[in-house]
This record gives structure tokens, sequence and C-alpha cells, in this order.
């Protein structure tokens, strides 16, 4: 039996947040004769009007559906898309056809983009491991979606597997890898985690730089200190760690042999402090008190709450070979 145009429409919401890994309240459908409720709404029409039909009406003069995708700022990108255009490509070959166009026009509106075909193989662990990414994230802020994809929690925070759909210069969009593709993959969460911490540091190396002021010209300070002879440039440099390129660079804290590594440069324990989700600093032992950390931490995050990690601070356990949390009463030895 025929699908109505109707009865597409109303089916393509769920497609489309399938297709794009958000909730359907990201979806958001307008049609013909829709007038905006806010400023960007009325953008939006008004864009539109103008790009299809040449004209600036403030009223839609199609049926239309966005997608509201998040950056890793947080903040929204829309894609949209024509429901005529789409019904068109599903009358000519059903939802394969649809799911072709989408990627088509995705393409088109996000600068190398993969191909959207990776989200329909991401039951495919070989297949898509080159794309998978390790963010760290707040407990405190993202802890209920955390728990339903594939993590390792250390202390307040999470390293979370992520699918990588298009990374530029400008532009960053990831969605987070479903607890339940375990399963597909034959893997465990922890094995999965290793595996994408040693691929991401040959992808996205780790950088350490003894001025924070050279993570702004990376191009001109290399950051080598893994597997290159290194003398650290001074006793009392507070060195900062990343990645190359810087986002979400936090997570080179965790890539093997970094923790160790860096405990042979600084001849000592030292203190981590996350001062955003793109870099940890380090701090010797017999240089700070573990109590001024803390409170210059919570100052930084109060500044810049967005891409705060956690106001708690962080060890190199030797001994087990592992970051932990270090508690308030807990003293440290160099």
């Amino acid at each position: 039996m025929k699908m109505t145009y109707e009865a597409f429409c109303v089916a393509m919401q769920t497609q489309l947040a399938t297709s794009f890994q958000v909730s359907e309240k990201a979806v958001i459908m307008l049609g013909r004769g829709a007038v905006g409720e806010d400023r960007l709404m009325r953008k939006i029409i008004r864009d539109t009007n103008e790009q299809m039909y040449n004209r600036t009406d403030e009223e839609l003069l199609g049926d239309y559906v966005l997608i509201r995708l998040k950056d890793e700022k947080e903040d929204h990108t829309m894609m949209r898309f024509s429901c005529r255009e789409m019904y068109d490509a599903f009358e000519r070959g059903g939802w394969d056809n649809v799911r072709q166009f989408l990627a088509a026009v995705a393409r088109k509106t996000l600068r190398d983009l993969p191909d959207l075909a990776l989200y329909e193989e991401i039951d495919q662990y070989e297949r898509i491991r080159d794309h998978l990414v390790i963010r760290p994230l707040s407990l405190a802020k993202r802890g209920e979606t955390i728990r339903k994809g594939i993590y390792r929690i250390v202390g307040d925070f999470a390293l979370v597997l992520y699918l990588e759909a298009a990374a530029t210069d400008t532009d960053y969009y990831s969605s987070m890898v479903p607890r339940q593709i375990l399963g597909a993959w034959n893997m465990e969460a922890d094995e999965v985690i290793d595996a994408v911490l040693a691929d991401l540091a040959e992808r996205n190396p780790p950088r350490m730089y003894e001025d924070l002021a050279d993570i702004v010209e990376q191009h001109k300070e290399p950051g080598f200190f893994m597997h290159f002879p290194y003398q650290m440039e001074s006793d009392i440099s507070i060195p900062v760690v990343t990645t190359l390129p810087h986002m979400n660079g936090a997570v080179a804290m965790f890539y093997p042999g970094v923790a160790g590594r860096l405990y042979e440069l600084l001849g000592e324990n030292y203190i981590i402090g996350f001062t955003s989700v793109h870099e940890a600093i380090l701090h010797r032992v017999t240089m700070f008190r573990p109590e001024e950390i803390r409170e210059s931490i919570a100052r930084n995050n109060v500044l810049f709450s967005e891409e705060a990690l956690t106001d708690e601070i962080y060890t190199y356990d030797v001994e087990r070979d592992r970051i932990v949390q270090l508690k308030r009463d807990e003293a440290l030895t160099a």
C-alpha cells in the first residue's frame, strides 16, 4: 500500500532522529504557512523562502524539517530538508533512497562530513574504528546521558565513546555510541575504551607545553615528549598537556604511557588540574598545596563553565599506573 505524503511526514521524524543520532525533539517540522515564534525561527523562514523561492515572505512557502545539531561548545546548528523532496526520493526508492538524499544534502551543508552510512554500519567495529573518539564529560552535568553510552568513570567525570561525524577547522559534530552496540561488537566496554585510546594516541597525538601560551601556537611549537629525548626547560615550569588538535585534549592524559612518561620527565609526582575538557595542567607536589590548585580550578570553572570538566584534582598512582582522584584529606609525597 502506497504511503501518503502526510503519513510519510509523520514517519520521517523518527527516521531523521535515527540517522543523525538526535532526539525526536531535535527534529522540527515546519509546514507551509508556518511563522516564526522567535527571532531565530523568523530568520530561518525568511532565509528558506529567499533561497528556495526568491521571496522574503514571513510565512513559510513550503513544508520543511529542521534538525538541530550541537557542536562541541554546545552551540546549535540547523540543517534544513524539504519534506516534498524527501517524499519524492521515498517514492523513487524507499527509505534507502531517502538516506542517500540526506547524505548528499548533509555533505553539502557540513564540510568534510563522512558518509552517513557510518551510522548504519555502527554495528561493524572495524568499519567505523577510525571514526571513534573519546570525550571527557562531567558526571554532574551529563551523568544521565553518559550511562546510556560506553564509558569509563574517572573520579567525578567519565571518558565517553563517540562516533565522529564531522571534524573541520571550524565545525565538530559527534554522536555518543549507545551501550547496546557492545553486543554486536562482541567486546567489553573497557576493552573498547582501551583500544580507542591507543588509536587516538596515533591519530590525535599527545602534546606537552611548558608555556600555556604555546597551545595557541601549536603549529610553531611541536610539543613532542613521548618518543623523543626531552629535557624540561625549567624545574619550576607548570606544563600543560593536550592533543594535536587541542579539541577534547584532556583525554591525552589517559593515552597509554603518557602519565608514566610525564612522571619520568618531572622527576617527581604531580597533581593534575583539568582546566577544561581540552587540557590538563600539571603541578609538582613539592611546589603547590592541593587546596591552592582546587581553588584555582574552581575559579577557572566559574569563568569558563561551558567547557569545565571537574572542580576536583587528580594525581598519578605510580604503583597502579593510573590517574586517580585526590581526596581532600589525602597527602602526597614526591
